[in-house]
């Protein structure tokens, strides 16, 4: 799944406000129900890679994928297994997703 919202912010504050909000993002665009475990990221210059477990009650989903923070876009690339649409569609956490990126770029 791929989600870009544009911004005009300083691409340095962008990526600061990634950096402390990834899992509230993935937080909020499942509504609350999962936890983030087991997170690791590491920076390539603009580029974030991530890799976390997402907990519900009664599974563990891994997650990974990217951010790619542009001077007038933010580009979240995530892999889920193909189960997950069973349960979160991923049109409703793709709007999520960029409603969650919108909010911290304002």
């Amino acid at each position: 799944m791929r989600v870009t919202v544009s911004h005009n912010q300083p691409k340095q504050e962008v990526i600061d406000r990634i950096d402390r909000s990834l899992g509230d993002i993935f937080k909020g665009a499942t509504g609350g129900f999962v936890q983030v475990a087991d997170e690791q990221r590491s920076w390539a210059g603009d580029q974030l890679t991530f890799t976390f477990n997402a907990v519900t009650a009664f599974m563990t989903i891994p997650v990974k994928g990217s951010v790619l923070v542009e001077e007038t876009q933010v580009t979240v690339d995530i892999e889920l297994p193909e189960f997950v649409n069973n349960f979160f569609p991923q049109e409703k956490m793709a709007k999520s997703i960029d409603s969650q990126v919108r909010g911290l770029l304002t």
